[in-house]
């Protein structure tokens, strides 16, 4: 099985990724549909339409017309053109003129209710000169959903203070709404997912499907997220430090919902205790480190496992920013890799395709 893993994850290091691509210095001017893009290659170079359409997800809920859309366009990766469009009175919207020689892969959001909804398409070329994209958008709910963990990944690595943790947990929501969450008493904020962390837990780093700390909190020992829960599948990602003392460290992991899978990625280098709810799953080498895995299913709310780690770096030397960083972003690369051997590239599958909620504005 992890001969698998490792193959995937060749894939996913080799592959640019959407999510990275920098913006531009300054946006383009907003377009609407029918404006042209500047071609590279002059005039006789070929260009393509994009056509766009919302699709209300709700039953019972009204026709999605009228609202913005947003347009990114990437080449090989890299983020080129930033657009904006209005939906007509069907609720589509057709550009024409992209420069399709080059070969590019539009990503767009439409905003409705306050909540953006991506959809990513597909590479559009001379072989691939139209294509028309579907963002199916929901009415809001205050109402909490069954949702629930479908998977969650916990990667340990060696930190100068101890052990640094990166969790990659995908979130269920089975409904047919977009849920707000619930108003906080004390801070008046929509309250939806919780993440819970290890006690000692410190210098958290947030990642995918989070919006930075303006929409999220650290509240009881746990990590807070504002942000509105669409319905299907969302990922988010974030790492903490656990310090240690004398090379070992103690890690708290526990359930806020009910979670389907479970996984805990160590080096070989570091020891672990095996708690019951944790079995020993193998072993196998990934981005040149021997590594150990433990799996787990079916966690209940508040089932919580508690693991020794032994083995750690020395406390003497402090860390540099940088190589701290690309640790983390090579075990956030690991995590999406497992991510899809296991079953989670049906988010890229669905409509709509890896939904990002997001309030609108800055």
């Amino acid at each position: 099985m992890m001969r698998i893993i490792s193959t995937i994850i060749a894939i996913c290091v080799i592959t640019p990724t959407l999510w990275a691509a920098p913006p531009q210095e300054s946006a383009p001017p907003p377009a609407s549909s029918g404006d042209k893009f500047p071609v590279p290659g002059g005039d006789n170079a070929a260009t393509g339409s994009l056509g766009i359409k919302a699709v209300q997800g709700t039953p019972g809920g009204p026709a999605i017309l009228g609202q913005r859309v947003e347009i990114d366009l990437f080449h090989r990766g890299t983020l080129f053109e930033q657009m904006t469009a209005t939906l007509d009175e069907h609720g589509v919207v057709v550009l024409e003129g992209l420069p399709i020689d080059m070969g590019i892969q539009p990503v767009v959001r439409v905003l409705y209710g306050g909540v953006a909804y991506q959809q990513q398409g597909e590479v559009m070329d001379l072989t691939r000169p139209q294509q028309m994209l579907e963002v199916v958008c929901y009415e809001l709910s205050p109402e909490a959903p069954p949702w629930r963990v479908a998977m969650r990944h916990v990667m340990i690595e060696h930190a100068p203070e101890g052990a640094r943790v990166t969790e990659v947990v995908v979130i269920e929501n089975p409904a047919e709404v977009t849920w707000v969450g619930v108003p906080d008493a004390v801070s008046g904020r929509s309250l939806t997912v919780p993440f819970a962390l290890t006690e000692a837990a410190k210098d958290v780093q947030l990642g995918a499907g989070f919006h930075g700390w303006c929409c999220t909190a650290m509240e009881s020992g746990r990590l807070q997220s504002n942000m509105p829960l669409v319905p299907g599948r969302s990922e988010y990602s974030f790492s903490y430090l656990v310090p240690g003392r004398s090379g070992t460290a103690q890690l708290d992991i526990t359930a806020t919902a009910p979670t389907d899978h479970m996984m805990v990625i160590v080096p070989e280098d570091i020891s672990i205790t095996e708690p019951d709810s944790l079995v020993l799953g193998g072993t196998d080498m990934i981005a040149e480190t021997q590594i150990r895995y433990y799996t787990a299913s079916a966690w209940k709310p508040g089932q919580t496992a508690r693991v020794e780690l032994t083995g750690l770096s020395s406390l003497a030397a402090p860390a540099e920013a940088e190589p701290a960083a690309s640790s983390a972003k090579v075990i956030a690369i690991i995590g999406g890799a497992l991510i899809v051997f296991v079953g989670a590239a049906i988010l890229f599958r669905r409509a709509p395709k890896q939904p990002q909620a997001a309030t609108e504005g800055p």
